[in-house]
């Protein structure tokens, strides 16, 4: 590989050197280490300037966080790479650092029926996922004429009210669209635009999980920066001249500041703005909505799950209760399972006793297993994004009232002084980690041209 230098000119080398020199007397403070304030430090520190990333937690990535407390890593927050196609970046960060992954096979879910055992019949499941994919089209027609103020919990129920078939087939098309639209957005239908659901961009292929966790991507590209963990910010004084960022740790000034923090932050206003933001800017952050999904990772003595299975599932035509269950890893003789729940159900059990969220989960898996379900968790892991300080969430959605063009103007600068990045700021990728390090690479961009 052709070393840095060789890729210019002696006209562009000087070019570059003496904005290298300028750029390295401007100070940039980031505020969050996640992913989007990890690609931007890094590309601004590639740019010449001098960097400083301010991150409330004890380690970096955020809403990524890896724990091996199991015996096997598990992702507790962000988890695949969705569509392996060369062009999402993210693979190519993959390959950069040399990091195997491993394709989930959505083939391999394995649906149950309480009292019926296992669905085994493939034309069944043929059937569920027609049936589902033609109310999906359904709801496409529909966003056509939708409002911006019109939700997706109407049109889904009278759409599933008209699907015809036995009960499986009917609690399984249930099933499948609430994973395939609940659960990816971390949100009910009800307080789901149904115009702009899946309006956004995406990238093909297979999703995949990274063997050892995205963690240990996020701690490999956070090598070299300048980190200063337990890092409380809770307030930004900015003007043209400068900025002042503050708390309980001191202060630092800066030439401008980058703002990474989650939405979930944003819309608690646990950050002190002097001046106040934009009216603008605060009218998207209000509108746009926060999804939540959390993790109840279960430890046992031995599986008692088919060692075939990728995902596993309950059907139900009255439980708003719905789980996916994820051997981890699959394909292994592994005795962790990973239970996602995601929206209301998600907010709800944040405020049980964790004794309780187990008997839930056995409840559910002894519908599907029956008695060889054992009764005792050697270990248990849950998270609780929702109340979790530092995020108050998991991704974003756009709730009916608000628009994609919220997220655009959630990424606009604020003069010279601050900049937004984050997964919510980036209009094509919301929601997803590609989209956060795509936004992190846009506010570098925008720094530096504030700055030329």
């Amino acid at each position: 590989m052709a070393t840095p230098w060789l890729l210019f000119g002696p006209s562009q080398l000087r070019a570059r050197n003496s904005r290298d020199a300028q750029n390295s007397e401007k100070h940039v403070v980031v505020i969050g280490a996640g992913m989007a304030g990890i690609s931007a430090a890094k590309q601004l520190l590639v740019n010449g300037y001098r960097v400083t990333v301010l991150e409330a937690r004890d380690r970096p990535g955020g809403r990524i966080w890896t724990t091996q407390r199991l015996g096997v890593p598990v992702d507790l927050g962000a988890a695949w790479i969705h569509g392996d196609s060369r062009n999402n970046p993210l693979m190519k960060l993959a390959r950069e650092h040399s990091l195997r992954t491993r394709a989930t096979d959505w083939d391999e879910t394995w649906l149950y029926k309480k009292g019926q055992g296992v669905i085994e019949n493939d034309s069944d499941y043929e059937l569920i996922e027609e049936k589902a994919q033609q109310i999906i089209n359904r709801i496409h027609d529909l966003q056509r004429t939708a409002s911006d103020n019109e939700s997706m919990g109407n049109a889904i129920n009278l759409l599933l009210e008209s699907t015809s078939g036995s009960s499986i087939i009917k609690d399984g098309v249930r099933w499948w669209l609430s994973s395939e639209i609940e659960a990816v957005m971390g949100v009910n239908y009800k307080d789901l635009s149904l115009k702009y659901w899946d309006e956004d961009e995406e990238f093909d292929g297979s999703d995949l999980l990274l063997e050892k966790g995205y963690g240990n991507l996020i701690e490999k590209m956070a090598t070299g920066l300048d980190i200063r963990y337990q890092h409380i910010v809770d307030k930004i004084q900015y003007s043209e001249g400068g900025t002042k960022v503050s708390g309980g740790w001191g202060s630092m000034e800066a030439d401008s500041v980058l703002i990474t923090v989650p939405l979930g932050v944003l819309k608690e206003s646990f950050i002190q703005f002097t001046p106040k933001l934009p009216r603008g800017k605060l009218d998207s952050i209000e509108r746009l909505g926060m999804g939540l999904l959390n993790k109840i990772v279960m430890r046992f003595r031995e599986p008692f799950w088919p060692s075939d299975a990728h995902r596993l599932g309950l059907l139900s035509s009255t439980t708003l209760e719905r789980v996916e269950f994820f051997p981890i890893p699959p394909l292994a003789d592994s005795t962790v399972l990973l239970a996602l729940v995601y929206g209301d159900f998600a907010r709800r059990i944040e405020d049980l006793p964790k004794q309780q969220i187990v008997q839930l989960l056995l409840s559910q898996l002894r519908d599907m297993f029956g008695e060889t379900v054992p009764s005792d968790v050697l270990d248990i892991m849950i998270t609780g994004w929702g109340n979790d300080e530092f995020a108050m969430g998991s991704y974003s959605h756009i709730p009916p009232g608000a628009s994609l063009q919220d997220c655009e103007d959630l990424s606009k600068p604020v003069g010279a002084s601050l900049f937004f990045a984050g997964e919510a700021t980036n209009r094509l990728y919301p929601g997803t980690v590609h989209g956060a390090y795509l936004s992190g690479l846009r506010a570098a961009r925008q720094i530096e041209l504030a700055h030329s």
